[in-house]
């Protein structure tokens, strides 16, 4: 596995609230540019056709998403207080173009900002004054729109290409339909589908994604309400419960996606705090209060 395409340990381990949950992020989509999986093929299952075809349905009709949510990041085996956010994201042409994820401090005050769109990431983080932007070591502008989109809605993946069945590996099938190889342009991996055509499970190097309690959209199927995202064996998990869910009301190019208010504060590149951190060592919660 091509270890330089994951962030150093020490960063995910290292950095403090209220940076963790923005940057528990983009350490899970530098860690899912390593090396490709190539699967095999796989024997047909009886219900997969329904399956694949309501896969199908949901990745034309499903543009955007913003819902609400609770966020628990475990950081080295601590579980660090919880937080409320808003998600947000919308596609064009099949991919995530743009995500923004607010985070919302107790006292309803913005906590920390993360939006990623046009191939960039900016990162506001009140308490320093300032706007960290780029993107973080190991991850490329051309594979980000896909993990995007692998993570907040899989089906997007396959518009306008036949899935490809694989072997579903040992623990990620449950009661899976099927499991696909991911037509990423970066790495590979695989995905686990249920019946109703809902991604159950990812699997890609460096990073574990489950999903779960389905919310039916009207018009468009299932969409989980229930995230639990995992580095595995290197400490780092993250768990999303969504709710108030509402979908296809945002456009790519909406003003919560305009990277402009965030220039108008000093900006600072996105590697540097990375790089700080990781210098800077482990903190309160981080590997030695393992």
């Amino acid at each position: 596995m091509a270890e330089t395409a994951i962030l150093h340990y020490s960063t995910c381990m290292s950095f403090g609230l209220p940076r963790v949950p923005a940057l528990a992020l983009l350490c899970l989509l530098a860690a899912a540019g390593g090396c490709a999986v190539r699967p095999g093929q796989a024997p047909p299952a009886p219900d997969r056709a329904s399956a694949l075809a309501a896969l199908r349905l949901s990745g034309r009709r499903l543009a955007s998403l913003e819902a609400e949510g609770r966020f628990r990041v475990r950081v080295g085996g601590r579980r660090l207080p919880a937080f409320k956010g808003v998600l947000r994201w919308a596609s064009a042409a099949g991919r995530v173009e743009e995500l923004r994820l607010t985070g919302v401090g107790p006292f309803g005050g913005t906590a920390f900002d993360l939006l990623v769109a046009r191939g960039s990431a900016w990162l506001f983080l009140p308490g320093e004054g300032a706007v960290y932007t780029g993107l973080p070591d190991g991850a490329r502008p051309g594979v980000l729109r896909d993990l995007l989109a692998a993570l907040v809605h899989p089906a997007l993946l396959w518009r306008g290409q036949a899935p490809e069945a694989v072997p579903c590996p040992e623990g990620s099938a449950g009661a899976a339909a099927a499991c696909l190889a991911l037509p990423l342009s970066g790495p590979g991996g695989l995905a686990a589908v249920d019946g109703a055509g809902m991604v159950t499970a990812l699997r890609l190097p460096g990073l574990r994604a489950d999903f779960g309690d389905p919310e039916p959209l009207p018009g468009i199927g299932p969409y989980p309400r229930s995230w639990r995202l995992e580095l595995p064996g290197r400490g780092l998990r993250v768990e999303v419960d969504l709710h108030r869910l509402e979908p296809n009301h945002l456009a790519p190019g909406a003003a919560c996606f305009d990277p402009a208010p965030f220039l108008r504060l000093p900006t600072r590149p996105l590697a540097e705090l990375l790089r700080g951190t990781a210098r800077a060592g482990p903190g309160p919660g981080g590997a030695a209060g393992r």
